[in-house]
């Protein structure tokens, strides 16, 4: 029996995020094919102790959240830029759903910029966000119309949302779900690495499943191809695979990669207001008689997910919600 929710808020389409494939058909694509800039000296950044449990004699790796974390710690105080594209297939090739985005935050990451497409069947959203510290504005357009709405987001009593209670960040419970799911069975240092990149690098594979059918109904088959530096920061990130939902055999690939580490810089961009600042948007909504426009929402129908251990941390849900992790 179909199992039928999930929304499209006014900072999102929920699609399938975190139901990405790792099918057990290798990626023929080259690594390192987004450029690796030099970090800038302006930017500070913590204490990065290195993560030293790989080991290529053993094929193991540090556990998957010590590897995420690992990973956060490594790209703290640098701007970075986070680019995440999700594509599911029913069996004859049709996609299903997508979910494309690249975000760019700046050090501290209550600055970003993102861009965002999404479709779900014959339904699609184009959204952009934008925060410039304090405040954030989205474009939205549905369906490719005409009529793109700009707005700045507002919590239901009308204030502007804190850009850190915006959730644009739903990588690391991608990347943790991913790896929890799975058993490494190899791994291999390699010779080449991304320009700029002084380090070791890593690539990491796993092509069992942690424990049975963690995706869908019943999981066909896993891969999952992780280059990783020896400090832990992540360059990229792809999980193939095949399982049934709902009788539906399906596919999907997810691939996320991090960029531009300490040099991309977050832009305004041309959408948002010239005028738009926080003191003259809040006049404006006190002084607004309209009903509230911190949710609009067009509802979206699809499957849900089969409900496995991993499925909370791989859930994603980018509506404005507290306590946003980041990406």
């Amino acid at each position: 029996m179909p199992r039928t929710s999930v929304v499209l808020a006014v900072l999102a389409v929920v699609v399938l995020a975190g139901c990405s494939s790792f099918g057990g058909v290798a990626t023929t694509r080259e690594p390192f094919d987004v450029d690796e800039p030099t970090r800038t000296t302006t930017e500070t950044p913590a204490d990065r102790p290195p993560v030293i449990a790989f080991d290529p004699m053993a094929d193991t790796a540090p556990g998957a959240f010590d590897l995420v974390e690992a990973h956060y710690r490594q790209l703290a105080g640098f701007s970075y830029t986070a680019a995440y594209e999700h594509v599911e297939r029913d069996a004859n090739g049709t996609v299903y759903t997508s979910d494309r985005w690249t975000t760019t935050f700046g050090p501290n990451r209550s600055t970003y910029v993102q861009d965002r497409r999404s479709t779900l069947g014959n339904r699609s959203v184009h959204r952009q966000l934008y925060s410039n510290g304090s405040a954030v504005w989205q474009w939205q357009r549905l369906d490719d119309s005409d009529d793109p709405t700009v707005r700045l987001v507002r919590s239901p009593e009308g204030a502007p949302v804190p850009p850190t209670e915006v959730s644009v960040r739903a990588a690391p419970g991608i990347l943790q779900a991913g790896l929890a799911a799975t058993n490494v069975t190899e791994v291999t240092a390699l010779d080449t690495v991304p320009s700029s990149v002084d380090e070791p690098v890593f690539r990491v594979v796993a092509n069992e499943t942690a424990t049975p059918n963690p995706f869908g109904d019943r999981t066909l088959d896993v891969s999952l191809t992780l280059f990783v530096t020896e400090e832990g920061r992540i360059v990229e990130y792809t999980l193939e695979r095949t399982f049934v939902e709902d009788g539906r055999q399906r596919r999907a690939v997810t691939r996320v990669q991090f960029r531009g580490v300490g040099r991309v810089t977050v832009d305004r961009p041309d959408w948002v207001p010239a005028n738009g600042s926080d003191a003259t948007a809040t006049t404006e909504r006190a002084t607004s008689s309209a009903r509230p426009d911190h949710l609009t929402v067009t509802s979206l129908t699809h499957p849900t997910p089969h409900v496995t251990a991993a499925r909370a941390a791989r859930s994603f849900h980018p509506s404005p919600v507290p306590n946003a992790s980041p990406a």
